[in-house]
């Protein structure tokens, strides 16, 4: 799982280069899907259920390792704060968009 994080730290820190736009930031959220999504399947021994939860935690992992801190919020607010927001994110828009992509790759024979 390190090479994909690092990939998409790699891809993070390009497209922060020239400031983030909005379409960016879909962008790079859906790469990152689309990148781990493949690396997932290839772990036979695991359930879909289980390959989704590895694609979140690899998710975190690279959010975490480019995310600098909320400088003007103190600890350990702070952190509640980005775990909440995390996750919230997770709920909402993550998990719904890695079963589409799953969906959609398979439709179409990528998996």
């Amino acid at each position: 799982m390190d090479e994909k994080i690092q990939e998409l730290v790699d891809l993070y820190r390009e497209l922060e280069k020239d400031g983030w736009k909005k379409e960016e930031m879909i962008q790079f959220g859906l790469e990152c899907i689309s990148l781990l999504i493949p690396k997932a399947q290839l772990l036979v021994d695991m359930s879909g259920a289980e390959k989704k939860k590895w694609v979140v935690e690899a998710l975190q992992t690279a959010y975490f390792a480019v995310n600098p801190d909320i400088p003007w919020v103190p600890e350990p607010v702070e952190t509640m704060i980005e775990k909440w927001a995390v996750k919230s994110v997770i709920e909402q828009i993550i998990s719904p968009a890695i079963d589409w992509l799953v969906r959609f790759m398979k439709d179409k024979g990528l998996l």
